[in-house]
């Protein structure tokens, strides 16, 4: 078993439905899995904006809004994801990342990318 699913369903144990902090380690878990295939990361500091981090490779990149995803969110659907976004996310073309057993995603208009 991937150790970050172990890990993923070991915090949530431990601590509950504390949605801050299940937002936290998501996106951790998120960033872990990006970096390990490929990607550069670089992460907002601030806890609000619209951005939450950045990611790149040699082919492609995006600006990420990482959201957690719960069972009240499926079946999960390009369409339901991007209305997450704010208008200010849309006009700076910023994307919905995602973390789902063990694989991190990427929804932008154009298509759904599983790293």
């Amino acid at each position: 078993m991937d150790d970050a699913i172990k890990e993923s369903n070991s915090w949530k144990n431990k601590f509950g439905d504390n949605s801050k902090f299940k937002g936290d380690v998501v996106e951790q878990l998120f960033i872990a899995r990006v970096m390990r295939e490929g990607y550069y990361c670089l992460k907002n500091v601030s806890s609000v904006g619209p951005i939450d981090c950045f990611i790149h490779n040699d082919v492609t990149y995006h600006f990420l809004d990482i959201k957690s995803i719960n069972s009240i969110s499926r079946p999960l659907t390009k369409e339901k994801l991007l209305k997450l976004l704010t208008d200010q996310q849309k006009n700076m073309n910023v994307a919905i990342g995602y973390y789902d057993n063990g694989c991190a995603y990427v929804v932008s208009e154009e298509k759904i990318l599983k790293i």
